[in-house]
């Protein structure tokens, strides 16, 4: 048993259901809506006196509303799919035993997921979990002033993903999720470099997902200082086809992590304890390329031998470290180093499409 299903199997969630102890409310879910009725029981369980019980029960709704958004994703998103069944969860047996109800329920919660007249993707797999995750993570008990900052991060993450699931951006949700960024600011500042970065990068994410380009590269430019990530896309002599008698400029991009030699990791590299690092077991574990078995081009680029002028790296921005590199053999970078390369390659958009790619054909 996964924790993701463990959280969402816990006694605590059938309580705050209603499946407790035989406990159905199908006249008032099909009369009120499923998500009315999680509020409404939430209501009445979140409330205690006694401030140790409210605070237990604030984490709980929060490790249920994490666990549930993160089933979501995992079914819709990025696999693999659920090897159990949601509705078994968090329905009443007497509407998940009828296919034609539960259908009916499910209809219902993609159309309460509408905003400002933007419907969600009507194909998603399993709305009841969205839908939970969003009824918690949006829980006013969970934003008070002595809440963990991670509360907050919790609500801008689902929002977010309720706001990819549009078919446009809605603006009501665009407002909450930039409060709510505002308000975390303070404690991005006050976290650890890591954490900082990620929290840079997410800022950015949703930047691009708004269109905010510009400030989506300043933040992902700022993450990449704090977790020291160098790159830079620049120009390199080489030969792309089979073909070619003289080096032409091929753009390549220059990267390297924190901490890395500038050699490229392989099976054969240890750490200083004698082991396999890391990054050596994940390149052995990646899937061999393809080869292009093409008549013209090479089957990758063959970038030439100069030596690089170090008195022109001060004209160009490149620094000496991210110079020296081998263009076609560049070390592994770390996981949330690729996140921020790939996410500043998201972030470009060309102003002119009709003349250039779009950003359908720019994203990584």
């Amino acid at each position: 048993m996964t924790k993701i299903h463990e959280a969402l199997s816990s006694p605590t969630l059938k309580l705050l259901l209603g499946l407790h102890e035989g406990g159905e409310d199908e006249a008032h879910i099909l009369k009120h809506g499923w998500m009315q009725h999680v509020e409404d029981r939430l209501q009445l369980w979140i409330h205690s006196d006694q401030e140790e019980t409210l605070r237990n029960r604030r984490k709980q709704l929060h490790q249920i509303g994490t666990a549930a958004l993160d089933a979501f994703l995992q079914s819709n998103v990025t696999g693999p799919p659920l090897d159990w069944y949601p509705a078994d969860l968090v329905f009443p047996p007497s509407i998940c035993s009828e296919p034609k109800k539960l259908r009916d329920v499910q209809c219902e919660l993609v159309r309460d997921l509408s905003e400002d007249g933007e419907a969600v993707y009507k194909l998603i797999s399993y709305p009841e979990l969205f839908c939970l995750a969003k009824c918690l993570l949006n829980h006013e008990s969970l934003l008070t002033s002595d809440s963990p900052s991670h509360y907050r991060w919790a609500r801008v993450t689902v929002n977010f993903w309720h706001q990819k699931l549009l078919g446009e951006n809605a603006p009501s949700l665009q407002e909450t999720i930039y409060n709510d960024l505002d308000q975390s600011a303070e404690s991005i500042n006050s976290s650890s470099s890591e954490e900082k970065a990620l929290r840079l990068v997410q800022r950015a994410t949703i930047h691009t997902q708004h269109g905010f380009d510009a400030k989506a590269r300043d933040h992902l430019r700022w993450a990449a200082e704090e977790s020291g990530f160098e790159f830079k896309l620049t120009g390199r002599l080489g030969k792309r086809t089979k073909f070619q008698e003289r080096d032409l400029s091929q753009l390549v991009v220059l990267a390297k992590s924190a901490g890395s030699n500038g050699s490229t990791n392989t099976p054969e590299n240890m750490n200083g304890s004698g082991r396999e690092s890391p990054s050596a077991t994940k390149i052995a574990s990646q899937p061999e390329a393809l080869d292009l078995n093409d008549d013209t081009l090479l089957e990758t680029t063959a970038f030439s031998k100069t030596h690089v002028n170090t008195s022109s790296l001060e004209e160009t921005g490149i620094s000496p470290s991210l110079a020296a590199l081998d263009p076609s053999n560049q070390p592994t970078l770390q996981p949330l180093d690729s996140i921020i390369l790939l996410a500043y390659a998201s972030s470009i958009t060309n102003t002119s499409p009709a003349d250039g790619l779009t950003r359908e054909e720019t994203l990584p």
